[in-house]
């Protein structure tokens, strides 16, 4: 098997170009081709996974700051995504359909924007079709943190918040075709401070607790330096650093790379496939969309892959990782993590420390590492190995393969997860008498079992609720005669692993967040 690295670069982003040399494997041992020496991880697995042990922090701005442009704030583009409702017919005309708007000010400035570029006129009478008919303002409500101008017919909104306000202004409004009214739409209107850092190209915070926004367009390159910052990327393929303080990052649109740094810091991808390294701190991650690679680094950290498939490694110290959508990579580390897989085929290892494990729906792989684990296969057919430790290890619902490892291990049945067929069976390929247990959950007793053998399959045990009830397990290499009651024990299913951050993570309303800087 042979892999790739980067002399000078620790995290490789799929789908980019880069020069590489090449490197090989070993006897299972990682080894050098050339002048190339890669140390890491090498996660089992068929093919296996390598994970370097560190990945280096994004390098900062140069210390030679580009003079700041004048303020030009622009609107947020709508996301594309947002859900379209259904549109009511009313006789023979269809009613046009607002959809919500966001966008971003400065206090004490103004801002232009048209809330009609996103509405929809279902019978195509908007201008697009063949008709001249175009949608207009029926109503809208005032603003209450500024000065807010309409012009009905075009559907330009001409906004300037008070001088002393930053928060989330919210304008309601409602479209007209000239012959039926819209569902009520509302305009999220995220003001920052009159001292905020606009910045085009590459630009700094202060020592200070800083407001920064990035352009619209161009890929950014922004350091919050010292306080507790907020730094909001925008458009193009952003660099964003919170540096000191417990910072707040928006990557946005494109490719953003974000980072911490030092402080409990929050961070958000956005739209695309984003790098995301928490660093310092006690930290929270969230990838959003797009295939995201999330690493928390030091610090107790929470990471959220959210939609994409994404790779997430907690790093030092006890982590939360959550991948949410789609089939994802969970890297737990050091320290006793809790790891949920969530919807799709997820590859889990938890590495150090005891681990709690949870593949949730879909065919997920999970290997518990050193420490005593709990693997938890969830929903369909899951790869369950506890490697290293005295594990507990329950494959849930579906047919599930399970793996001890060295040390006492506990592998669980319950009623309900097996079938009417020994091909609904758990398979427990290395059950040791007097070493392992079974484990009985949710109320099943020995007494409810029945342990047999058959000719079909010799010199395996078969257990089963009964003697005709559905089969739970079947043990591989293990004479039933050799099983008494003392190798059962009745147990209790640990909860979920959910990492749920505290507080809420802000800001709303999702999909794209905004940043809402207290006053």
């Amino acid at each position: 098997m042979t892999g790739v690295a980067l002399p000078t670069i620790t995290a490789i982003r799929v789908d980019t170009n880069e020069t590489i040399e090449v490197f090989q494997t070993e006897n299972g041992r990682w080894q050098t081709f050339g002048d190339v020496l890669i140390v890491g991880d090498l996660i089992p697995g068929d093919p296996p996974i390598f994970v370097p042990d560190t990945i280096s922090p994004v390098p900062t701005p140069s210390p030679d700051p580009v003079p700041t442009p004048e303020p030009t704030p622009t609107p947020t583009p709508t996301d594309p995504n947002v859900p379209t409702p259904t549109p009511t017919p009313i006789g023979d005309n269809l009613a046009p359909i607002a959809v919500d708007d966001q966008v971003t000010a400065v206090a004490g400035q103004t801002v232009i924007f048209n809330v009609l570029e996103n509405d929809i006129d279902p019978d195509n009478n908007s201008g697009e079709g063949t008709t001249t008919q175009t949608l207009s303002i029926s109503q809208f409500g005032s603003a209450v943190n500024g000065n807010l101008e309409v012009n009905r017919d075009s559907g330009v909104f001409v906004y300037q918040a008070n001088l002393d306000f930053s928060g989330l202004e919210v304008i309601p409004y409602t479209a007209s075709d000239g012959q039926t009214t819209s569902n009520l739409a509302n305009v999220f209107i995220t003001v920052l401070p009159s001292n905020v850092i606009t910045v085009e190209g590459a630009g700094f915070g202060t020592d200070g607790d800083d407001s920064i926004l990035g352009s619209q367009t161009t890929a950014d390159s922004i350091n919050g330096l010292g306080g507790s910052d907020t730094i909001f990327g925008q458009g193009g393929a952003d660099i964003l650093s919170g540096n000191e303080g417990d910072d707040l990052l928006f990557g946005n649109q494109d490719n953003d790379t974000l980072a911490g740094n030092q402080g409990n810091d929050c961070l958000y991808g956005g739209q695309n496939a984003d790098l995301i390294l928490g660093q310092e701190g006690n930290d929270q991650a969230y990838g959003n969309k797009g295939e995201d690679t999330l690493f928390g680094s030091e610090g107790q950290d929470c990471l959220y892959g959210g939609q994409g498939s994404d790779c997430l490694r907690g790093g030092i110290d006890s982590d939360r990782l959550f991948g949410d959508k789609d089939s994802d990579v969970l890297l737990g580390d050091a320290g006793n993590d809790s790891v949920y897989g969530g919807e799709g085929e997820d590859f889990i290892f938890g590495n150090e420390g005891s681990d709690s494990l949870l593949g949730d729906a879909g065919a997920d792989t999970i290997y518990g590492g050193t420490g005593s684990d709990s693997l938890l296969g969830g929903d369909d057919v899951d790869q369950l190995s506890g490697e290293v430790g005295d594990d507990f290890i329950f494959g849930g619902l579906g047919a599930d393969t399970l793996t001890g490892g060295s040390g006492s291990d506990t592998f669980v049945v319950a009623e309900g997860t097996g079938g009417p067929s020994i091909e609904d069976a758990d398979i427990v390929v290395d059950f040791e008498v007097g070493s392992d247990r079974i484990g009985l959950a949710d109320g099943l007793s020995f007494d409810d079992l029945g342990i047999s053998q058959s000719s079909e399959n010799a010199g395996d045990t078969i257990i089963r609720v009964g003697t005709d009830g559905e089969f739970l397990a079947v043990l591989l290499g293990i004479d039933s005669n050799s099983l008494t009651e003392s190798n059962f024990v009745g147990v209790n299913v640990p909860p979920t692993p959910t990492p749920t951050p505290d507080p809420t993570p802000t800001p709303t309303p999702d999909p794209t967040p905004t940043p809402t800087p207290d006053p």
